[in-house]
């Protein structure tokens, strides 16, 4: 008698945890039915724009109450879409990483913090600073003031 009522609860513990696996599986399932398309990028990547307009619908009419929605079909497909085509890149802040680490091993010990700052922002936006128009740039500075004037005319 022992051990049958120690088996009849056991079998009702493993009873109860397959009950509330399945109910967690089944949950899931419908959270994968709605959702499963944002799970990964590759599982983003893998769906046609058709497939993706209709995931991005399912989802807006999940999150439906009263008529009003937490989001539009159309603008997540749009914003997905461009997430999609943007090329992701660090290219340009590893550039900007090389170029201070360089000028800080060559001139750290004799520069302060801000000149440093300053010669870091110039060698990292170098194509910017190539097209700056120098004599104008003096000629508006020079005309600010009035001795400046007569200083740069002399």
């Amino acid at each position: 008698m022992f051990r049958s009522s120690r088996y009849c609860r056991i079998l009702y513990i493993v009873d109860q945890a397959i009950a509330s696996l399945t109910t967690r599986f089944e949950q899931y399932q419908e959270y994968e039915n709605i959702f499963g398309f944002l799970f990964t990028s590759d599982k983003l990547k893998s769906y046609d724009d058709d497939s993706l307009k209709s995931c991005c619908s399912l989802l807006e009419a999940a999150l439906k109450n009263n008529d009003k929605s937490d989001i539009d079909a159309d603008e997540l497909y749009l914003e997905l879409k461009v997430l999609l085509i943007i090329p992701v890149t660090v290219e340009s802040v590893e550039r900007s990483f090389s170029k201070l680490k360089l000028l800080k091993s060559y001139l750290r010990s004799t520069m302060s913090q801000e000149r440093l700052n300053g010669l870091a922002l110039i060698a990292i936006e170098n194509d910017i600073l190539e097209s700056v128009n120098y004599e104008m740039l003096i000629d508006n500075f020079a005309t600010k003031n009035a001795k400046r004037m007569a200083l740069f005319k002399n």
